[in-house]
């Protein structure tokens, strides 16, 4: 699977394992839980702040501290540093979860002298759950003990009506041809090309409001061709599961956010696609809410797919098959 420019974002530190730790009780300011790996010669610590605005970045913090008289060095990957978030209404996240089945060059070794610290972000949750939230950071294949942080909103925004339009606003004119004006309802339309070289995507494209305590969550779903059935976009991972068929032009894309009276932000997306043989290259780009940022390109005949909080990988599969 190829993993978009906006997946890469989510890219998670990583070290090995063992030892045990503490943790503080949530308040309003900054929480941590620490532990020792490496046969006790690191303390690793995650801090994360309270409360935080739902839509933002979880924020939490992992600061590596060698504690030992020799030189010491964590190995990075994804599944080194992660967080296992729990939510009132019970969900689960587990950051290890959407690095399952994806591959990419190892991260180099952090090398700490006696006595230094090094501190990384864990970077790409983004908070779309109320309430008061159970964190359980991990280093290695052991876990701190639980931290925990509230979340709070600046409210709903006025009407249905205004969070479709923000929503729409907010996927970076992506829907301008292909604007969908009530919730649940799809529509048929097209999604032009930034570079106008190559023909538009056919596409039935769809916004689903579910509301919640002091703010919407918002399920974009775009689906060329337009007859394309069976797509299913499944939380809390924006996982996406569609019919394709080989040698055939299909893609889903997946765009999830979090809409206040301050608008829509973006949180999770997804994409997949499969192509026709020939036809050359299918250029893609990566789409913000401030706009499609130029990718790269793939042959046509295979398929791929990728994943990120700022947007979805668009590829310009009309190109394949000509």
């Amino acid at each position: 699977m190829k993993i978009s420019l906006a997946g890469v974002l989510l890219a998670a530190i990583a070290l090995a394992a063992s030892a045990c730790g503490s943790s503080h009780g949530a308040s309003r300011g900054i929480v941590s839980s620490s532990r020792l790996i490496l046969g006790g010669a690191v303390r690793c610590t995650a801090t994360v702040k309270t409360p935080v605005q739902i839509g933002h970045e979880l924020g939490v913090s992992i600061r590596f501290e060698n504690v030992s008289k020799h030189a010491v060095s964590v190995s990075p990957g994804y599944r080194g540093v992660w967080v296992v978030l729990r939510s009132p209404d019970g969900t689960t996240y587990d950051t290890r979860v959407p690095w399952e089945n994806t591959s990419g060059l190892p991260l180099r070794p952090i090398a700490l002298d006696p006595g230094a610290t090094k501190t990384v972000p864990l970077r790409g949750l983004r908070v779309r759950w109320e309430g008061r939230l159970r964190i359980t950071p991990g280093c290695g294949q052991s876990a701190s003990g639980p931290i925990q942080a509230d979340v709070t909103s600046p409210g709903l925004p006025a009407s249905t009506t205004a969070a479709m339009n923000d929503v729409v606003a907010a996927t970076g004119h992506l829907l301008d041809h292909c604007r969908p004006r009530t919730s649940g309802v799809s529509v048929v339309g097209r999604i032009d090309p930034p570079s106008g070289d190559m023909p538009p995507l056919q596409a039935r494209c769809s916004v689903d409001l579910r509301r919640r305590h002091g703010f919407y969550l918002a399920q974009v779903l775009v689906v060329t061709p337009p007859n394309l059935a069976g797509v299913r976009v499944q939380p809390p991972y924006e996982a996406l599961t569609a019919p394709y068929r080989r040698n055939s032009n299909q893609q889903v894309l997946a765009w999830e956010f979090v809409v206040t009276r301050r608008g829509a932000t973006s949180i999770a997306s997804a994409e997949q696609e499969t192509t026709r043989v020939g036809g050359g290259m299918a250029r893609d780009w990566v789409w913000t809410s401030s706009g499609p940022k130029p990718g790269g390109a793939g042959q046509c005949g295979g398929s791929g797919g990728g994943f990120g909080p700022d947007g979805p990988l668009v590829t310009f599969i009309s190109v394949c098959g000509r």
